[in-house]
């Protein structure tokens, strides 16, 4: 019994001083950018192929470029009702939503505009100042109508989701990820992050803000994710210079131009990605404001052109008290 007891002692003592187990994380190109699932409890790789199985579910749902997507067949149904998903509708509704608390900055009808900024292209040049005019006349998010299923665009208008789809498609893949048991895992979607739990040993996740404009992984700031959202918002991914002068894709709807300010990025963490995503644009929108119903109660980090931190903590609720 006294050398039974030994063994056991000598294996309980190998077992503690074993290293925890490696995360399983795999790593797809999807919605356009890079997307990266690791898992730290339960490490499931079932769990991943159902979470990327409703990213490409959603991808071919809410893409504008995908053909015959809900977004697709309404940029090209020249006005008439597009009977579309419930997910389609959901982001629509908090879509129009934002617009409201922007003051119009907010706007998913940018499509018009956006598409004649060549920001992808060897040599791009700045649209004609005549068809950003007429393009100019086709931003109006109020003029998006919904009726029970079915959702109507003004002919003309166009649909561009960019600026709260992927967080919304974040969510969906945390919450398949919930509901089949994980308890530990990090989703990055191209700068969305949805952190699920934290660390196995409790710790938070800590997240790097990229600098802008700097070599990719270059950070300025960090924040420590547990259960919460991320997502950044920046001039610097899809822009190029002209004459010295940097032209970025987030456009102010009312000039159909990139927005000019001092801000580079802006990086909001709440409970939703897809509040952090449209909250993060509108924050570039502005110059670096939130929506007043917003302003105090998230975290909120932005960063000037000249690199400057601004780093404003959330309010905790007791302490308006």
């Amino acid at each position: 019994m006294r050398r039974l007891l030994y063994l056991l002692l000598c294996v309980i003592s190998l077992c503690s001083c074993l290293p925890p187990a490696s995360p399983l994380s795999e790593t797809s190109f999807l919605l356009d950018t890079v997307c990266t699932i690791t898992l730290y409890e339960p490490r499931d790789p079932a769990l991943i192929e159902l979470c990327l199985d409703r990213a490409g579910e959603l991808e071919k749902i809410l893409s504008k470029t995908y053909p015959g997507s809900d977004i697709d067949r309404l940029n090209t149904a020249n006005g008439n009702p597009v009977e579309v998903s419930g997910d389609t509708l959901t982001v629509l509704r908090e879509a129009i939503s934002y617009g409201t608390m922007s003051g119009g900055l907010f706007d998913i009808t940018i499509s018009p505009a956006l598409s004649l900024w060549e920001f992808g292209a060897d040599s791009p040049a700045l649209p004609k100042a005549g068809d950003i005019e007429k393009a100019r006349q086709k931003i109006d998010y109020s003029l998006i109508k919904i009726h029970g299923s079915t959702v109507s665009l003004p002919p003309g208008f166009a649909l561009d989701l960019g600026g709260l789809a992927k967080g919304y498609i974040a969510d969906e893949m945390a919450k398949v990820l919930r509901q089949g048991g994980v308890v530990s895992a990090l989703l990055d979607l191209g700068g969305d992050i949805v952190a699920i739990g934290s660390r196995p040993n409790g710790t938070p996740f800590r997240i790097g803000i990229q600098t802008p404009f700097a070599e990719r992984g270059e950070t300025s700031s960090a924040v420590e994710l547990s259960d919460q959202a991320l997502a950044t918002s920046g001039i610097y991914e899809r822009s190029f210079t002209l004459n010295g002068k940097i032209y970025h894709h987030i456009l102010d709807p009312y000039t159909g131009m990139p927005v000019e300010n001092n801000i580079a990025s802006a990086t909001v963490v709440a409970q939703s990605a897809m509040q952090a995503d449209a909250l993060a644009t509108i924050s570039v929108l502005t110059g670096g404001d939130l929506p007043r119903e917003y302003s105090d109660t998230l975290r909120h980090i932005t960063i000037s052109r000249n690199g400057e931190v601004a780093d404003r903590p959330a309010t905790p609720p007791s302490a308006s008290h």
